[in-house]
């Protein structure tokens, strides 16, 4: 698949026209693309970049301040992280996906939900990540999917947040936006 582009100017920094956009690899989640640009200093550049599916992220807080945290062995660490619950979106609802994610990976929905932001994922690879606040919590199990296996547990809010800002546990970008955003917003 090839396709000209329109160009980009880019204030202070001068004029970006891509002469060229081809797919290199496609599935399901996400597709990669290698362009030819011609910069501002009309050279050009061969330059890749990837889109993968929007997300959405939640923090899930009980009654009782505890927030919902998931420990999931992650491919592109080749490890086990801890996250706030996060799931893909692909051609539904972002607040049906958020629903159906938290059903499915914790068992539970919330009668207030809020969005908190939408953040931006990277240089080079475009995806959007929704990040919500969950509360008033209620059950609502779905079974998950087959491949997924994780550690689903609820501990504090504060302690949730010196776990991934004082003692510097690696985590997820929309995980620690999602806990500062909600430590503001409830003043907790």
């Amino acid at each position: 698949m090839k396709r000209k582009k329109d160009t980009y100017e880019q204030k202070n920094i001068g004029k970006y026209k891509i002469l060229e956009e081809k797919l290199v690899y496609k599935d399901k989640w996400f597709r990669m693309f290698e362009c030819k640009v011609l910069l501002p200093n009309k050279e050009i550049a061969t330059w890749t970049y990837g889109k993968g599916s929007d997300a959405v992220s939640a923090v899930v807080l009980d009654d009782n301040k505890n927030v919902f945290l998931i420990r999931e062995w992650r491919l592109p660490f080749k490890k086990e992280i801890i996250t706030l619950p996060v799931g893909g979106v692909v051609g539904k609802n972002i607040r049906e996906c958020l629903k159906l994610e938290l059903a499915q990976e914790i068992g539970v929905f919330g009668e207030k939900v809020e969005k908190l932001a939408t953040i931006l994922l990277g240089h080079r690879i475009k995806i959007r990540i929704h990040i919500f606040l969950v509360r008033d919590l209620y059950k609502c199990k779905v079974e998950r999917e087959r491949h997924e296996f994780m550690k689903v547990f609820k501990i504090p809010f504060k302690k949730a947040f010196s776990m991934f800002f004082e003692k510097d546990i690696p985590t997820t970008a929309d995980t620690l936006i999602g806990l500062l955003l909600t430590k503001e917003k409830l003043n907790l």
